[in-house]
């Protein structure tokens, strides 16, 4: 719903989320147009936690359609 009401101060960089429920964890995937940005990466993940009410830390990367994009280096974010 937070991503309906654009509660994100980087809406326009968010493209879609999905939640798969699953046997041994459940998993939540929120899709960003620019990986490559660290800056709105953090914001977006700091957001994520508050709206999730989520104080441990998380860990994230980036999809691997983006690689191309990013060059062939990993880009992981620790929130």
């Amino acid at each position: 719903m937070a991503l309906i009401g654009e509660q994100f101060d980087e809406s326009e960089e968010i493209c879609g989320v999905v939640a798969s429920v699953r046997p041994r964890a459940d998993k939540l995937a929120l899709w960003t147009k620019t990986a490559s940005n660290e800056a709105v990466q953090m914001s977006i993940g700091k957001k994520w936690k508050e709206i999730v009410d989520v104080t441990d830390k998380i860990m994230y990367n980036f999809h691997d359609d983006s690689r191309s994009k990013a060059g062939s280096r990993s880009i992981r974010y620790n929130v």
